[in-house]
């Protein structure tokens, strides 16, 4: 293993296992440890594996903060999509609920720990952001779009296409939760965007099953919910670059 592998893989299981300033420690700590270790293939044997090498630092289980946050998020964005299943819909007040609840005490950690940040975000925040906007944008007009056909084939189309925007904001949202520790803190706005916009899927979802859209009010009823919804997240998220 090169020294620039083992640094690279130390550094990720630092970050990931170990409090940020504790982290940068080791891992300068350990910079100059190896630059001191020639040949090259001595490294392992002298140092372990970088996994042995952070190990006996990883706090225990029940004190690691990190786990337990992450784990929640998890389960907070695992729950959102499968909620979209229930047999009975979850209604837009308890959508809402739960969307801020999960923001405030998302955020409330991270601004606890990190603090505020001080750097822009980075152009691969950015990037997702703009990404996830233009996907919906696109899945909106296609929903104006099927409109002008019969309601039962809207009904079944947008239905699959909620579903199918809700798988890719699962991923998108467990990726941007473990680069929230590994890389920057500022992806912890995707986490909240991601999150807002399967508890926008949600309402837009439990209205069509519950109203079946007969009425133009019905209509105007469930875009106005999906639409409170939809800029409650996107408030938060921006917020969440902090």
């Amino acid at each position: 293993m090169t020294k620039t592998n083992y640094m690279k893989r130390l550094s990720l299981l630092a970050k990931w296992w170990l409090p940020e300033q504790e982290a940068k420690e080791v891992i300068q700590d350990y910079q100059e440890i190896i630059t001191n270790i020639e040949p090259e293939e001595h490294l392992v044997s002298r140092l372990g594996t970088p996994y042995q090498a952070i190990k006996p630092l990883i706090p225990p289980m029940k004190k690691n903060m990190w786990l337990f946050v992450f784990l929640c998020g998890m389960v907070c964005l695992v729950g959102a999509f499968c909620s979209l299943f229930f047999y009975y819909p979850l209604s837009f007040g308890m959508r809402m609920l739960y969307f801020m609840l999960f923001t405030g005490l998302f955020n409330g950690w991270g601004f606890y720990f990190w603090g505020i940040s001080k750097t822009k975000p980075s152009k691969k925040i950015i990037i997702t952001f703009a990404m996830l906007t233009i996907c919906n944008m696109i899945g909106i007009y296609c929903g104006y779009l099927l409109m002008k056909f019969p309601i039962q084939m809207v009904g079944y189309t947008v239905s699959n296409m909620i579903i199918l925007y809700s798988v890719c904001c699962v991923i998108v949202g467990m990726v941007a939760l473990v680069l929230c520790k590994i890389s920057t803190k500022q992806w912890k706005s995707i986490v909240v965007l991601t999150m807002g916009l399967l508890c926008t899927y949600g309402v837009f979802h439990s209205d069509m099953i519950s109203m079946n859209i007969i009425t133009i009010l019905d209509l105007s009823m469930m875009l106005k919910n999906a639409g409170m919804m939809l800029a409650m997240t996107y408030v938060m998220a921006v917020v969440s670059l902090c």
